[in-house]
């Protein structure tokens, strides 16, 4: 534990309580055991706050709010943890930036027939991404058709989210900031995947 308080000092002090609250919300203490799960998501957030401008705590943070999420939508921790990370690093506020990914996340896996139609996204693609456990990846390419499809895709983003009037239009804007930087996210997801797997730059 010393060594993922070192590791992880931005937490603060409550770092491996907040780390073990993650844990158990995305199952990695049922399938790793809590030291190794521990280790694997303090190397995630340690190795993204360390290459770019997003900070620990931020990361966490988002990582508790959509966390719960995460093995309903087959998301993987690293996942989440480049997710948050990718936030941070472009200015989104964490607590507007979590519920509007919860909310996206939901829309993507229950509603993935209508988000497919709004995009031009082949649905069998897409469906198949989801049921495989690679939602990162369907996540990836609504972001960049969102970005393609210009005013059309800023209009698929404001139906997920037109019920929530003007906090809707600011989820809205987390996700229009991230469909801008797919490239970045995908460097997040990449950096956090084997950080994660290796569960060694927290030691």
């Amino acid at each position: 534990a010393n060594q993922l308080n070192v590791a992880l000092n931005e937490l603060g002090e409550d770092g491996v309580q907040d780390l073990a609250k993650i844990a158990q919300l995305t199952g990695d203490v049922a399938s790793m055991g809590i030291e190794k799960s521990l280790l694997a998501i303090g190397s995630s957030i340690n190795e993204l706050s360390a290459n770019s401008s997003a900070s620990a705590g931020p990361i966490a943070d988002f990582m508790r709010r959509v966390g719960g999420l995460a093995p309903v939508a087959n998301l993987t921790t690293s996942n989440l943890a480049a997710l948050g990370a990718t936030a941070d690093a472009l200015g989104q506020p964490i607590e507007v930036a979590g519920t509007a990914m919860n909310k996206f996340i939901m829309s993507l896996v229950t509603n993935t027939e209508e988000i497919s139609y709004a995009l031009n996204i082949d649905l069998d693609t897409m469906q198949r991404l989801i049921d495989s456990g690679r939602t990162m990846e369907a996540i990836v390419m609504v972001l960049e058709k969102v970005k393609t499809a210009g005013a059309e895709g800023g209009a698929a983003l404001n139906s997920i989210f037109k019920e929530l009037g003007s906090d809707g239009a600011r989820m809205t804007q987390v996700l229009s900031a991230m469909s801008q930087n797919t490239e970045f996210l995908k460097e997040q997801v990449n950096l956090s995947t084997i950080a994660f797997s290796e569960a060694t730059s927290a030691t």
